[in-house]
């Protein structure tokens, strides 16, 4: 191929090589690789969240590997919270500047002191868990997965 002055040579080893890589690893290895690391995070996020009075933040934190859209392709996995058992996480790591009066249907009763919470909720300083767990893990991750893919490109 050539490209005004500039000739490009080696484009048929280049898709060999790539070819060879895709090949040497298996969607199966890459997803029990991500979900192990998924799993490393949703425990340093566990680690991270505030323990409230009734657990479910911590409850709700879980990591889990998406379903494949290709089957060619790895599918992702993740580190979360799951909404419908912590609906307020988001609150929780972003914090709110300003009072929030939920529904009267939402009024709260907490049967262990057996008092009703809940009628105004007041500002909240932000306690991030989600962010700087996977900040913090990041560098890690990243190293980690380079070498056990040069390890499964080498084993082939």
């Amino acid at each position: 191929m050539a490209i005004g002055d500039i000739r490009i040579e080696g484009l048929k080893e280049v898709e060999k090589a790539l070819e060879i890589l895709r090949d040497s690893l298996p969607p199966d290895k890459i997803e029990a690789l991500m979900l192990n690391y998924a799993k490393n995070v949703a425990d340093d996020m566990e680690r991270r969240a505030p323990h409230g009075p009734t657990g479910n933040l911590i409850r709700g934190i879980h990591s889990k590997l998406l379903s494949r859209n290709n089957s060619d392709q790895p599918a992702p996995a993740i580190a979360a919270v799951d909404r419908k058992i912590a609906p307020h996480a988001h609150l929780v790591e972003f914090g709110t500047q300003k009072t929030r009066e939920p529904n009267k249907a939402r009024i709260l009763y907490d049967k262990d002191t057996g008092m009703f919470f809940g009628k105004s909720v007041g500002p909240m300083p932000a306690s991030p868990f989600m962010r700087p767990a996977w900040e913090g893990l990041r560098p890690a991750i990243l190293r980690d997965i380079e070498a056990q893919v040069r390890k499964l490109v080498e084993w082939r």
